[in-house]
């Protein structure tokens, strides 16, 4: 029962929440140059160490290595590898915040010593609205390229029957419209017709015609649109035949 107790109290005394004392943090949010507090924290991006901007800009008139750990941070201009670390600079000013005060004092001061207006910093702007998503155009345009519409080609599939010694029972296709970007190939063809008709391609191949002559597999239908093609209330007209597949007659619905 005891060890029951201790343990409880063990692991209540765990989750309580635990107080970092300023000193511990004091290796991340000191510059190593002044050894001061950072002001206006800037990050050597070749290995993350933070400075005072003005430190280390005055470090870097003689020097292109980090004064931490000697890294290298630019051959020619090290200034190309620095960044404002706005974020490490927030956090600071929330645990110090009469730091952040003094330092605005500080700088009117000089500025009004100098008799230099003080610049007015201004706050941070939105960020831009997203660019609008541009829908493609349906029509053709000279000084347009072509749009999604004009990829796209319409095929009327007809019938043309079967070859000798295919049962006749392989009836045509229902829905003989089809919709494809023209740079479909005709075996891509060949391959739909297939699966539609619910064929073998082991045992059956699909010839696609057009004008009665075998189309090769390899084209594109923009070129079939453009050199062969029969046009019927602007779809391209092909008929396609079913026959035995025979390896010595070539494959026409294979390696697409």
């Amino acid at each position: 029962m005891e060890d029951c107790e201790s343990i409880l109290k063990f692991m209540a005394e765990d989750l309580q929440p635990k107080k970092v004392r300023l000193i511990d943090l004091n290796p991340y949010i000191v510059c190593r140059l002044c050894g001061g507090y950072l002001i206006e924290a800037t990050t050597i991006t070749e290995c993350l160490h933070p400075f005072c901007h003005s430190c280390l800009l005055k470090h870097l008139d003689f020097s292109n290595r980090c004064p931490t750990c000697n890294v290298i941070i630019h051959e020619t201009n090290p200034l190309y590898n620095i960044r404002p670390d706005r974020t490490l600079q927030d956090i600071i000013y929330k645990l110090l915040p009469a730091l952040e005060e003094d330092e605005k004092k500080r700088e009117k001061t000089f500025y009004e010593e100098r008799g230099i207006e003080y610049p007015l910093r201004p706050p941070t702007p939105p960020p831009p609205p997203p660019k609008p998503i541009r829908k493609p155009l349906a029509q053709k345009s000279t000084n347009q390229e072509p749009s999604y519409e004009d990829s796209q080609v319409s095929l009327l599939l007809e019938f043309s029957g079967t070859n000798p010694g295919v049962a006749s029972q392989i009836k045509p296709l229902k829905k003989k419209y089809v919709r494809v970007s023209n740079q479909a190939t005709v075996g891509h063809v060949q391959k739909f017709l297939l699966k539609k008709l619910e064929l073998d391609s082991d045992t059956f191949q699909v010839d696609v015609l057009c004008n009665d002559e075998v189309i090769d597999r390899g084209l594109t239908l923009q070129t079939v649109e453009e050199i062969l093609a029969q046009k019927v209330d602007g779809l391209i007209v092909l008929h396609y035949r079913v026959g035995k597949y025979s390896p010595v007659s070539g494959d026409h619905t294979r390696d697409f």
